[in-house]
């Protein structure tokens, strides 16, 4: 039996699918970190929002508490107690 030469042509051929294959694995590559960099962005925010979310649900559920009265009357009102002193930083 007889090999039958491979034309330049088919060469060509194969070499211009590899390539292009090669070129889009690389950016399905970079497709795929950047979409891992995303996600775990947001698994940060989703923990940094789900702490928020546990500390309001701690306020409303312990609002008649006179240390959680106390709390957020000095951090989000401002707040001082008679005894206290105030520190403010220059800017």
């Amino acid at each position: 039996m007889k090999k039958r030469p491979v034309s330049i042509f088919t060469v060509i051929v194969v070499l211009v699918l590899l390539l292009y294959l090669g070129f889009r694995l690389l950016d399905l590559g970079h497709r795929l970190r950047a979409a891992d960099a995303e996600n775990q962005a947001l698994r940060e925010e989703i923990a940094r929002e789900s702490a928020k979310n546990d500390e309001m649900r701690y306020r409303v559920e312990h609002a008649d508490e006179d240390e959680v009265i106390a709390d957020v009357a000095r951090e989000e009102l401002g707040y001082v107690a008679p005894d206290e002193t105030v520190f403010t930083p220059e800017e």
